[in-house]
């Protein structure tokens, strides 16, 4: 037991260089979908001053929106549903996390080595790993419960009008500034994985529990339990086609699958699904409750300490998870995975709820100005790949000393986060990354051509009474 506990470490980090090789010459070759524009690693490139000149241009008058513009007062906002300060705290510690790995991942692409530096560090990011995207899932699910019209429909704009036009921007500006046009390898890339996904789940996982929980009136973990099979055995069946050449003309375009060829759908619906299954009133009472504050960090080490295979295995994907036979060890396997990651997931929204609870007693100022913030996490999401992707930070970072990287790069995505989820930004890209103007545009289009059919109908009724007048 000893010596295996010794080579533990030896072997997570092997799989760790290994992996990070992979990724690096994958994303060299165009195999993973970083983006339609390729890395640029030199300072003076056209798209790296471009991008540094528009994220300059969005710092300063994010400031002077800020100053100048006050946010709008329960007084005067309108119809819109007031916000729960705790669950958009969650969005933005989450999203800065998110962030930092994408800088932190895009930057050792150029060159910049600071992987297995520490084993506290590199025990902490594999940690983190286990949370960000699961985290998001799960509060999609406490609000994804609805299937009223309106909702729908937002849907439908966030999610397929959203992607739709971050592949348009994708082909547009790079064209812009080099003239030349990069055509796209993969219909769904790593900037929109999440939102076409959320589209999935919104359409299929949504459904089930509205039926069986409001209809027929089970519990909710009736439709929780089906879902989470369907998923397994989906998840099975499509890896043990990989190997067909269909299948993978199929993956490429599918908007299902993950930045890295897994389906995302299939496995982060899982998460989706127990946000429906928790509800919304029951997990702020979890949150919020006093003996969270004592058992959440309890939960938190004893997940880190004991299954940190698992958790460690939410970035490099164990063989049993998305591929083999389908047996009951391996669902077994699954049900482990999945409820490991969930407990530690949970554990650590309820400490950034408790965190949120606090601030907001000690500084609501501070606390208004960060759920704000996390209420335009889309924004933030949405936006900040490419910058942090086309950027050259690197060359900048490597002239630091090595054991400041982790902390500038903290630095740096906070400032992303803020930046680029503020309400100056909001203001610059509401058409694109909430764009309700398309029910609009239906609208107006499908009114159009009612009046038009209309017209029609009347011409022909006149033409037709017309020839039956008889003959004086």
């Amino acid at each position: 037991m000893a010596e295996a506990a010794e080579m533990r470490p030896a072997k997570l980090q092997k799989t760790r260089a290994t992996t990070l090789l992979q990724v690096h010459s994958m994303a060299q070759s165009g195999t993973v979908r970083t983006g339609f524009v390729p890395f640029n690693g030199t300072i003076g490139s056209v798209e790296s001053i471009a991008l540094l000149s528009a994220l300059t241009f969005m710092t300063l008058f994010s400031l002077w929106y800020e100053l100048r513009c006050p946010p709008k007062t329960a007084g005067n906002a309108g119809t819109k549903k007031p916000r729960i300060p705790m669950w958009d705290m969650m969005r933005f510690f989450i999203e800065w996390g998110i962030i930092f790995e994408h800088v932190n991942l895009c930057t050792t692409w150029s060159g910049v080595e600071f992987y297995d530096q520490s084993p506290l560090w590199n025990r902490m990011n594999d940690s983190m790993t286990s949370w960000r995207m699961t985290g998001f899932a799960f509060i999609s699910g406490i609000f994804g419960s609805s299937m009223a019209k309106t909702s729908i429909c937002n849907m439908f704009c966030y999610t397929l009008g959203t992607g739709a036009l971050t592949h348009l921007m994708k082909l547009a500006v790079p064209a812009t500034l080099t003239g030349s046009l990069h055509l796209p390898t993969y219909l769904v890339d790593s900037d929109t994985w999440y939102l076409f996904d959320l589209f999935v789940w919104k359409l299929a996982i949504t459904p089930v529990f509205h039926i069986m929980s409001e209809t027929l009136r089970m519990p909710r973990a009736f439709p929780f339990l089906i879902s989470v099979v369907i998923m397994y055995l989906l998840r099975h069946v499509t890896t043990m086609s990989a190997n067909h050449e269909s299948w993978q003309l199929f993956l490429q375009w599918c908007p299902l699958a993950y930045p890295d060829g897994r389906f995302g759908a299939l496995h982060f619906g899982n998460y989706f699904a127990l946000g429906l299954a928790v509800g919304r009133e029951r997990a702020e009472q979890l949150f919020l409750d006093a003996r969270t504050l004592l058992l959440a960090p309890l939960a938190i080490f004893f997940c880190n300490m004991f299954f940190y295979d698992i958790l460690i295995a939410a970035k490099h994907t164990p063989p049993e998870i998305y591929g083999g036979q389908i047996t009951p060890r391996s669902y077994g396997s699954d049900l482990r995975f999945l409820s490991v990651i969930s407990i530690n997931m949970v554990a650590i929204l309820a400490c950034i709820a408790q965190f949120s609870k606090l601030l907001s007693n000690l500084c609501p100022r501070l606390s208004d100005f960060v759920a704000g913030c996390g209420s335009r996490t889309l924004y933030a999401y949405v936006l900040h790949l490419t910058l942090a992707q086309s950027i050259s930070f690197a060359p900048w970072i490597s002239t630091f000393d090595p054991r400041l990287h982790v902390a500038l790069f903290a630095i740096l995505s906070l400032f992303l986060n803020v930046v680029l989820s503020s309400r100056g930004a909001e203001c610059l890209f509401n058409w694109w990354v909430m764009p309700y103007w398309i029910q609009d545009l239906v609208g107006w289009f499908t009114a159009n051509c009612s009046h038009v059919q209309k017209l029609v109908d009347n011409k022909l009724g006149t033409a037709v009474e017309t020839k039956a007048v008889p003959l004086q």
